[in-house]
């Protein structure tokens, strides 16, 4: 079940911006699912050849400002066989900011979709093989959420290979919770 409209941006004089609940959100329910299927998404390959491509003409500024567009806003993506970076387009969810405590997290990603009843991953699930995209975007509530509560997702999940992105953790302890920095540009 889903509640339309329960979220706004608002802007945020350290984050920039966050999403914060308008009315109370109950438990277990999805957060703005209907702009969730929005969604721009590079291959893997893709996305090493422009870390590789940027490193190497770092003076590339619209490269640049593509990866840092997928590295500020996006995740990695590991979802039926296709594997990269996606970013939310079109999608409130963007500006959901960073849980730097388990007390401050209030949503999360409905892994349980990819889990059988031994807590295994599922290789073949009927529901995310029709709207895979979907279970890479959608969040859901992971406890009550009160109006006028800004909506925190823990990030580490974001990234599955640190051998490949080994600053992810710092990026995510001293950037934004540290410092208090947004994830989010101007």
């Amino acid at each position: 079940m889903f509640v339309e409209s329960q979220t706004e941006v608002r802007n945020d004089p350290i984050k920039v911006r966050g999403l914060y609940a308008v009315e109370d959100i109950p438990a277990n329910r999805f957060i703005s699912p209907d702009d969730a299927i929005w969604n721009l998404h590079i291959e893997e390959i893709e996305h090493r050849a422009l870390l590789d491509f940027t490193k190497n003409y770092p003076d590339a500024k619209m490269y640049k400002a593509l990866k840092d567009f997928f590295w500020m806003y996006g995740y990695e993506a590991d979802t039926l066989g296709s594997t990269g970076w996606s970013v939310s387009l079109a999608s409130n969810a963007t500006f959901v900011n960073h849980a730097c405590s388990k007390e401050e997290q209030n949503v999360a990603s409905p892994t349980h979709w990819y889990l059988d009843n031994d807590g295994n991953w599922e290789n073949f699930n009927p529901v995310i093989s029709r709207r895979e995209v979907m279970a890479t975007v959608l969040i859901t509530s992971t406890r009550d959420i009160k109006a006028g509560e800004e909506i925190l997702q823990d990030y580490s999940s974001m990234v599955e290979n640190r051998d490949v992105h080994p600053e992810w953790d710092e990026f995510l302890a001293v950037d934004l919770c540290q410092k208090g920095v947004g994830d989010i540009l101007t």
